[in-house]
């Protein structure tokens, strides 16, 4: 009894709290679910599936906005943008506002960034807009004739104002020397790219035939990871000026002339008091030159006279000179070979010998990437390595060439080449696999160290393998560290 009078007494006194709790809590599902379902989308953009819309972004503070959207160029071809490429459509804000996208010129894969700044606009930290723009531009196939306006839609929060997108001037010195990779695509100089701050960008190179990349120089608000690397990253902290430094190639000049000249002088006396002579005499000339032609000249003077006269035939090619004689009644024969090479030293060394590796093993391009030697083609660019000047450079392949060879060496286990292939090993000369020795050292450019040759193993077998005719210089990177060498031609 007393049981039941306390429960009665509990509800009496505390059932009116739980009828507000109650009360409360369907207050608040029926706000809940009587909300826009925008209300909670996060942030989202749209244009068209050629202009892949990454994120947008409202920043605002006391006295402005400012709307920004990250796009990037899927058309697989430039496009342009002209000024006030992009507008906000008058639903967002009592008036109208235009910006521009910046690069002005993008190539294909590049990122972009439309920036508009909306003055005396503003809006509570937080707050959800849905805003409507129209970009304008032209896609260029090759010419940049019409004009696109395209409308699309965004999600965005406002978020409190900070100066996190700026603008980096690409410029290449000197101008002709080269372009500029900035995450992927390829800018001639002068282009304005634009970054996040706190984000990381990667920097590359494609230097013009005959010159080759030097170094980056950069303004301080710009950092670059390392200036001595054609393919490295950078961050930013403000507006700035980002350099490419190239250099033009010095390359060799090697010439080697060979001139082989063969002379017969024969006479045969007939009687005792009468003698006659007949000569004959034959020159042979040959030039065999390695990389340039050598031109040579053959002048022969012969004399004939009876009894005791002498018979003298005479060649001449340049720095070789060749005399037989011969007299009555004797037959004499003089064969002489001389050679003269005449070379230019260079910082460039070239290679006469065919040396090769193996299919699969990986080259190094001068954009960042790799591709199996057998898949190289003419036209592709290589990634070079002056050993004098401590520089990459560009290196245009002429030809592949592919041929059996005798007998398979494997260095550490991971480079497949044949007997004659050469690398840059610590006693700063060009080794061959077949010379090479465990406890040499070959040169990895990319990080300016040198990779221990732990083992060479040898296998008596026959390969294809492949070799490489370049337009400049004499090596090139395998597997992004090992400096070895190629025909030039």
């Amino acid at each position: 009894m007393r049981k039941s009078q306390s429960a009665v007494e509990f509800l009496t006194v505390y059932g009116w709290a739980f009828l507000i709790i109650a009360l409360f809590l369907i207050a608040v599902f029926a706000i809940v679910t009587t909300q826009s379902p925008t209300q909670y989308l996060p942030s989202s953009c749209y244009i068209t599936p050629e202009l892949n819309c990454f994120e947008p972004i409202m920043l605002s503070n006391l006295s402005s906005s400012y709307f920004i959207l990250i796009l990037s160029n899927q058309f697989g071809k430039t496009i342009k943008f002209p000024a006030n490429s992009i507008n906000l459509e008058p639903t967002l804000t009592s008036g109208s506002y235009a910006g521009q996208c910046t690069p002005s010129s993008a190539p294909p894969g590049a990122t972009i960034f439309c920036r508009i700044i909306m003055k005396n606009y503003v809006q509570s930290i937080g707050t959800q807009l849905s805003p409507t723009y129209t970009l304008s531009y032209s896609v260029c196939d090759p010419k940049c004739n019409s004009q696109y306006n395209t409308t699309g839609f965004a999600t965005v929060y406002v978020q409190k104002y900070q100066n996190i997108v700026f603008f980096i001037t690409l410029i290449a010195n000197p101008t002709n020397g080269g372009d500029i990779v900035f995450q992927g695509s390829t800018y001639a100089s002068g282009a304005v790219v634009a970054a996040i701050q706190g984000l990381t960008y990667n920097i590359g190179v494609q230097p013009t035939s005959g010159y080759g990349f030097s170094s980056w120089s950069a303004t301080s608000n710009i950092i670059v990871t390392s200036t001595s690397l054609p393919f490295t990253q950078l961050t930013v902290i403000g507006n700035g000026t980002l350099t490419a430094n190239f250099a033009v190639i010095t390359t060799s000049t090697s010439s080697t002339s060979t001139v082989t000249l063969s002379t017969s002088t024969s006479t045969t006396s007939t009687s005792s008091t009468t003698s006659t002579t007949s000569t004959s005499t034959t020159s042979t000339t040959s030039v065999a030159s390695t990389t340039s032609t050598s031109t040579s000249t053959t002048s022969t003077t012969s004399t004939t006279s009876t009894s005791t006269t002498s018979t003298t035939s005479t060649s001449s090619t340049s720095t070789t000179s060749t005399t037989s004689t011969s007299s009555t009644s004797t037959t004499s024969s003089t064969s002489t070979s001389t050679t003269s090479t005449t070379s230019t030293t260079s910082t460039v060394r070239t290679v006469t010998s065919i040396s090769s590796f193996a299919a699969g093993t990986p080259i190094d391009l001068v954009n960042g990437t790799t591709l199996p030697i057998e898949q190289l083609q003419p036209g592709d660019v290589i990634l070079s390595y002056d050993t004098k000047t401590g520089k990459f450079y560009s290196n245009i392949i002429l030809n592949v060439i592919s041929f059996q060879a005798h007998g398979e060496y494997i260095i550490n286990g991971e480079v497949n080449t044949d007997a004659a292939e050469v690398f840059y090993t610590n006693n700063h000369n060009w080794t061959s696999a077949a010379n090479l020795k465990a406890g040499q050292s070959i040169l990895d450019p990319s990080t300016d160290t040198w990779i221990p040759v732990t083992s060479i193993t040898y296998i008596p077998k026959t390969l294809r393998v492949y070799d490489i005719v370049g337009s400049s210089g004499n090596n090139f990177i395998v597997d992004g560290k090992y400096l070895a060498d190629l025909i030039t031609n």
